[in-house]
This record gives structure tokens, C-alpha cells and sequence, in this order.
């Protein structure tokens, strides 16, 4: 599953990798997990560790040209950004 097809099946949500139906903050191993922030969906998709590779070609989406840690341009760009906008990037990466 392609990290942009995850969100045709679950919502997306800012602030937190997963959120359970009542809007709060739940790991994203826990069955009540509904909502889910690009980290929080990569890991779901791919375990953890997610791979070094993929990471990098979503924060790249994110931030051409990036520097540092890959995690943090994800979850800024994530917590700063609208659904649309994260989703139209995600498709761009298609991991």
C-alpha cells in the first residue's frame, strides 16, 4: 500500500503520529487508532524502523534539499501544512 492510498481508508490528524475516534493521542500500534499524521502512517505501513530510503523521499517532498533529521521535516511539514497540501505531497513521493 502506497502511503497516499492509507489515507483513502483512514483520516488524517496534526500534533501526533495517531489519535483514536475521540481525538485523542493513542500510539499508533493501538487497535483504536483511526487517525494518523505521514509519520504516524509510514509507521503502520512499514514497521519500525521505517526505512532510511523511504523516509528520506518524503521528507525530500517536503523539503527539497533537506538537511537534518528526516523525522522532524516530516512531522513539521505535517503539523504546519494542510491536509490537502500533505496529501498532494504525499502522492508526489509515492512511497
Amino acid at each position: 500500500m502506497k502511503l497516499h492510498e492509507f489515507f483513502d481508508k483512514h483520516q488524517w490528524t496534526q500534533g501526533t503520529c495517531a489519535r483514536n475516534a475521540s481525538g485523542q493521542a493513542v500510539m499508533t500500534k493501538d487497535e483504536s487508532a483511526c487517525k494518523f499524521c505521514a509519520l504516524g502512517a509510514l509507521y503502520v505501513i512499514y514497521g519500525d524502523p521505517i526505512p532510511e530510503d523511504v523516509l528520506n523521499s518524503v521528507a525530500e517532498v517536503f523539503e527539497p534539499g533537506f538537511t537534518g533529521d528526516n523525522m522532524t521535516v516530516i512531522t513539521t511539514y505535517n503539523d504546519r501544512h494542510t491536509q490537502d497540501e500533505v496529501l498532494s505531497l504525499l502522492r508526489k513521493a509515492n512511497v
